[in-house]
């Protein structure tokens, strides 16, 4: 059986990139920059989980000097502006996972900082710690074990537990975890894995939960739907049964009218 999952799941990830790259050839002839910046971050992926990362990373390039052109395109609304900062976010990060060269993840973190003094200006909680945990995935890939446990604990600082941001949380403090442990500090390494699990362990009761209620939810509805079909059916069942004693009644009442009229005629 997990053979065949991975057969299937193998067998996704090769149709999703033929799509992927079927709409880059699309959004392409019809020049359309706005489709190109939303696929680019789907191609990577779709791409890296293929095996073929250096292709993936070949994306990264292309896609900022996309952002670039199309950030200083009049014909761009202001609204599509304000959201590019994020869009462009989401490139770096998928590009980021699939990275293991340095020279590569410089330009990415060099990419990142020009995000952040953007971001920094504007003053969204979360939008900073976006570019936090971004910086502090790209130091932790380099080794960079102090600057990725630092940029990892200010992006804990930016986002409020108590409104269920726990899947974040989980992957920060995976992050602090790793980076402390490997600078020695192994007590923090400890707090930060404990939190995590703290973490992770809410996130996957909540996921359970929902799938609960989600199994729930159509087993309700299953026996509401079945009830309404019986009662349908007992209410068909009622009109022709209401129906054929009716056509008995009328039926009888013909042959008492008929007897009672050859009884006359026989008198």
């Amino acid at each position: 059986i997990q053979g065949n999952r991975h057969d299937i799941i193998l067998a996704k990830a090769k149709e999703a990139l033929r799509l992927a790259l079927d709409a880059e050839k699309v959004f392409a002839a019809q020049k359309d920059t706005s489709g190109l910046l939303f696929l680019y971050p789907i191609l990577v992926t779709s791409l890296g989980r293929n095996g073929d990362t250096a292709a993936g990373v070949s994306y990264f390039g292309k896609g900022m000097v996309i952002f670039d052109h199309y950030e200083k395109s009049s014909n761009v609304s202001s609204a599509d502006k304000e959201h590019l900062p994020l869009k462009r976010m989401a490139l770096i990060f998928n590009c980021v996972n699939i990275m293991e060269k340095k020279p590569d993840l410089l330009l990415a973190l060099e990419e990142v900082e020009k995000v952040s003094r953007v971001i920094s200006k504007r003053n969204i909680p979360y939008e900073q710690f976006e570019v936090a945990t971004l910086i502090a995935v790209i130091n932790l890939k380099m080794k960079n074990f102090r600057e990725a446990q630092q940029n990892a604990e200010r992006a804990v600082s930016l986002v409020r537990p108590e409104i269920g941001n726990h899947a974040l949380l989980a992957d920060v403090y995976h992050i602090i975890a790793d980076a402390s442990d490997s600078l020695g500090e192994y007590q923090k390494a400890y707090n930060a894995m404990s939190l995590f699990k703290q973490f992770n362990d809410s996130v996957f009761k909540t996921s359970s939960l929902e799938a609960i209620h989600s199994v729930e939810a159509k087993y309700e509805t299953a026996k509401k739907e079945e009830k309404i079909r019986t009662l349908s059916r007992e209410k068909r069942s009622q009109r022709i049964i209401a129906g054929v004693a009716i056509a008995a009644g009328l039926i009888a009442m013909g042959l008492l009218v008929f007897a009672i009229r050859a009884n006359r005629l026989q008198k």
